[in-house]
């Protein structure tokens, strides 16, 4: 139980690396580790570089790279830490859904984006083109992120969270998967956490200030078993 809560924090709490990250150090990134001997694999018409820590996937014409994104690996996610694209492509494809879609039939993990500036330049559309496809997309608040997530059915259920220089927006964190079995295992992950969550507050924990205008709506259950065994995490 402690290695899932750790595994837990590590992956959907941990803090971004607020204002790093640039397509020049995506590009200069790939080009040292080419420079130094690694040798990019091909996968679903894009490039990749996978390391111990850290995954590198990008496209490429004429061996310059167009889009491209640097991920960390977590014990239960990836996570985006940048998300370039070449100036010269603005608005033209490959979009970052495209990659997106395509990094997510590679690893078979969900993805955590930190927040909507890491989307891409396509907006909203950005959302419209992965539900279209059938991925799966949630969201969740960082302050409860056990009792807080929720997988949208609709691009227009997503409007609510969506919008772009709202620091009260940033408490939002986004989950893209590629399938119900890849979404079952993360949620299993959230649930884990809830049942932390619940027993905190039962305990006379506080609800976060964050929350009160959260609008999830969600209700206490029962205790669990698990817990009225005076057990700890």
């Amino acid at each position: 139980m402690l290695t899932d809560k750790t595994d837990f924090v590590e992956t959907w709490l941990a803090e971004s690396p607020s204002g790093i990250g640039s397509f020049d150090m995506l590009e200069y990134n790939i080009h040292d580790l080419i420079h130094n001997g690694f040798v990019p694999a091909t996968v679903n018409e894009l490039k990749k570089i996978e390391l111990n820590t850290m995954i590198y996937y990008w496209y490429e014409q004429d061996s310059k790279i167009i889009l491209g994104a640097e991920f960390e690996k977590k014990p239960q996610g990836l996570l985006v830490r940048i998300l370039g694209k070449n100036p010269k492509w603005k608005q033209r494809k490959p979009f970052a859904s495209d990659l997106y879609m395509a990094v997510l039939q590679d690893q078979k993990r969900s993805i955590r984006i930190f927040s909507d500036k890491q989307l891409s330049d396509e907006g909203f559309k950005f959302w419209q083109r992965l539900l279209q496809r059938g991925f799966k997309i949630s969201v969740y608040d960082s302050a409860l992120p056990g009792q807080s997530l929720k997988t949208f059915d609709s691009p227009e259920e997503m409007n609510q969270y969506f919008k772009i220089d709202d620091t009260n927006f940033e408490r939002y964190q986004y989950v893209l998967s590629s399938d119900s079995q890849v979404l079952g295992e993360t949620r299993n992950h959230f649930n884990n956490r809830r049942y932390r969550e619940l027993a905190g507050l039962m305990r006379g924990a506080r609800l976060p200030g964050s929350l009160i205008n959260f609008p999830f709506r969600f209700q206490l259950p029962a205790p669990h078993p698990l817990f009225e065994t005076g057990m700890d995490d």
